[in-house]
């Protein structure tokens, strides 16, 4: 049995530019989402936010079959000139990228 579990990427981040960030970043990186069988799970500029405050423009909960696929994947070729388009088009500054391990309950 594989001790690989998914991961789970949460990226929330400021857009500068939202009239070009959907065609320039979001769309191409759907793309890349297919090609490598990421899932992404939730996308909105405007979450329920039940305790605390929130002040980012955009969050995102995408889904990877384990660390190395992220690692894979962010550290690619193919990513990278989208990785730069989003620096362009958001306030690096602001932006959070975590990666959690799925949660699994001892059996």
């Amino acid at each position: 049995m594989s001790d690989q579990k998914p991961v789970y990427a949460i990226v929330q981040m400021d857009v500068t530019d939202p009239e070009r960030f959907l065609p320039e970043y979001a769309m191409p990186l759907i793309g890349q989402f297919m090609e490598r069988g990421i899932q992404p799970l939730a996308a909105t500029p405007e979450p329920d936010v039940i305790e605390g405050s929130y002040d980012r423009s955009n969050t995102v909960i995408i889904k990877l079959p384990d660390r190395a696929a992220f690692d894979d994947w962010y550290n690619s070729d193919d990513y990278a000139p989208l990785k730069a388009k989003r620096a362009e088009l958001s306030d690096q500054a602001r932006t959070v990228m975590l990666v959690l391990p799925e949660f699994g309950i001892p059996a």
